[in-house]
């Protein structure tokens, strides 16, 4: 019902139109970027190749690549829709708590992204293309 009447589920302004959810909905959208921070953890940490980091050249690891996006896509996701709802919430209100979510969620982002990159370059090569298959 809220999600019809707001476009925006983190829409705070909008939300204090309606009464008192708003701050149920602030706790809710923050307690959904702290369940978000294990899957950056692991997007982060995972590695793209075992085996180039274990220092043998030229060997495929097939499942590197998979787990690296399997965690990074709903990390991208969530602390995407961090960053815009806590960046529009922050501009409209001039609250340093929602300007600093959103900067906490774009550095998130920062900081998955080489993890992520290097994955799809891993899994674009045509070594693990021959080896792996053209899918995930």
């Amino acid at each position: 019902m809220i999600g019809l009447a707001c476009p925006v589920i983190f829409d705070v302004d909008c939300m204090n139109k309606l009464g008192n959810i708003s701050r149920i909905t602030l706790w809710l959208s923050v307690t959904g970027l702290v369940l978000a921070i294990p899957f950056a953890l692991l997007a982060a940490l995972l590695l793209p190749n075992e085996y180039l980091a274990q220092g043998i050249e030229g060997a495929v690891d097939c499942d590197g690549p998979l787990g690296v996006m399997l965690f990074a896509i709903p990390s991208y996701v969530m602390n995407g829709a961090g960053v815009i709802s806590f960046g529009i919430t922050a501009a409209r209100k001039k609250n340093w708590f929602y300007g600093i979510t959103a900067l906490l969620c774009l550095m998130v982002i920062i900081i998955i992204s080489p993890n992520v990159s290097q994955a799809y370059r891993e899994h674009s090569s045509s070594l693990h293309q021959q080896t792996c298959g053209e899918g995930w």
